[in-house]
């Protein structure tokens, strides 16, 4: 099921005893307690000695830390060290002093995280319901933060289009001391950038391909039974190959259409057969997505996702059909393998110094896109002689009222600011790292079927 929970601290204990009254009649719920923070949470809830409290699945290498265990070395936990030592996806809460909260999402984002401040009480949380249930309250539109979102589409920021909502970014830590609160970035994934490498290409895909199958692995364990939504692509098909080591159940699931171009049950039944997978299909209809009805009136923030509903429901359906607690799927997979159709990785090679490599490029992009040398050749001179096109978020100001394109205007990101000798591709890569950020969130709060983003671990960017 989907991972759940709420994190209550500060205020009187009027306020207390008021929030606790509404979350009553939570179901399936695990309490704990942190310094004078209260965190309830569904089963997956771990509470480690000498540690923090980890919402969600923590892994050092291969192996799930166990609840019994502890994760600091010398009953200390700081960011630094969960970070470097360990990954999954979690949420960890622990007390610097007396006094002093810290949370930190972990940088795959895989767990969502919102939090508000009412009158020195801070509620954080998995969801929109799980706050609203806690401290019922108007929803109260924050229109600038509309504006920006519909302008900057994908590109997420702490505020959401609710007021009083605000979420923890993937990678930073929240801290709060009484009734005031700062947050930082702890994970920056520029710190991971390397301009070269001295391994050959052989025996970066390798590590690569061995690092994949580990992340793959390690979270499908916690599952007996699993459903590996696959289309015969790349991506979908590491997975369910990976999934296939493992002991219990896979079964493999595929949408088509009717049209050609939505039709890929050639190609998955194949991936299916090589994973030695039960195979379902289904019929993915127009008819099923109601563009009447909100699909995202459980998040705050107008994302559109009508096709995810007809989506959620087939998933949903064979996965109570097959007993499978988890839903595995490729999603990211083009993000996190930075799969470009542009010119960047001719431009990325001339920045590199090597000629022969940008010519090999060319060749490489005119396959894949299309386009003819002379096309590339022009594309690749506008974006040698205009830098700053290739660091630069691409707004869509259209049906925006004048008054809100200036506020739609505003779309910096710190992922995005300016790096001395950082090349275009690199950048093209974060970019598609934040953009696949929109789309992690369960499609319902209380989905009874995790739904499970491996490509997207940590252990991989």
């Amino acid at each position: 099921m989907t991972i759940r929970y709420l994190i209550v601290t500060g205020g009187d204990a009027e306020q207390r005893s008021a929030v606790f009254g509404r979350l009553a009649t939570a179901r399936d719920f695990v309490t704990g307690q942190v310094g004078d923070a209260f965190v309830i949470a569904t089963h997956q809830r771990m509470l480690l000695p000498a540690g923090p409290i980890v919402i969600g699945e923590i892994f050092e290498g291969s192996e799930p830390v166990a609840p019994q265990e502890s994760i600091t070395r010398d009953g200390r936990p700081s960011a630094s060290e969960l970070l470097n030592r360990f990954w999954g996806r979690y949420v960890a809460i622990w007390s610097e002093v007396p006094g002093r909260l810290c949370v930190l999402r972990d940088p795959s984002g895989a767990l969502p995280c919102y939090y508000r401040l009412l009158d020195g009480l801070t509620l954080v949380g998995s969801d929109l319901a799980l706050l609203e249930q806690a401290s019922p309250a108007r929803r109260i539109l924050n229109w600038p933060e509309v504006a920006r979102i519909l302008g900057a589409g994908d590109l997420r920021g702490p505020a959401t289009g609710l007021a009083g909502i605000m979420e923890l970014p993937p990678g930073d830590m929240l801290t709060i001391t009484g009734g005031h609160h700062k947050t930082r970035r702890v994970w920056d994934p520029w710190d991971h950038v390397e301009s070269a490498s001295s391994m050959s290409f052989e025996e970066q895909a390798g590590i690569l391909r061995c690092r994949t199958e580990m992340v793959v692995t390690a979270l499908g364990r916690a599952h007996t039974d699993r459903v590996a939504t696959i289309s015969g692509g790349l991506d979908s098909s590491i997975v369910a190959l990976s999934l296939a080591k493992l002991a219990g159940s896979l079964t493999g699931l595929t949408a088509f259409t009717h049209d050609s171009s939505g039709d890929e049950r050639r190609y998955a039944r194949i991936v299916a057969n090589a994973a030695s997978a039960r195979y379902r299909e289904r019929i993915l209809s127009a008819d099923a997505i109601d563009l009447t009805k909100s699909q995202v009136n459980h998040l705050p923030r107008p994302t559109g996702r009508p096709f995810f509903a007809a989506v959620s429901v087939m998933i949903n359906e064979v996965a109570a059909d097959v007993g499978a607690s988890a839903v595995f799927n490729g999603t990211g997979g083009d993000n996190i393998f930075c799969f470009l159709q542009s010119v960047t990785p001719v431009v990325d090679r001339l920045h590199a110094g090597s000629p022969l490599g940008a010519l090999c490029a060319v060749a490489d992009v005119a396959r894949m896109t299309d386009a003819s040398y002379l096309e590339i050749a022009a594309a690749t001179a506008r974006r040698v002689f205009s830098p700053a096109r290739s660091r630069r978020w691409r707004s869509n100001r259209r049906f925006l009222a004048p008054a809100q394109v200036e506020q739609a205007a505003r779309y910096d990101h710190p992922w995005l600011a300016p790096r001395r000798a950082a090349r275009p591709g690199q950048f093209a890569h974060l970019t598609m790292l934040l953009r696949v950020q929109n789309y992690l969130e369960p499609w319902h709060a209380d989905d009874p079927i995790d739904i499970i983003n491996p490509l997207l671990a940590h252990d991989l960017r």
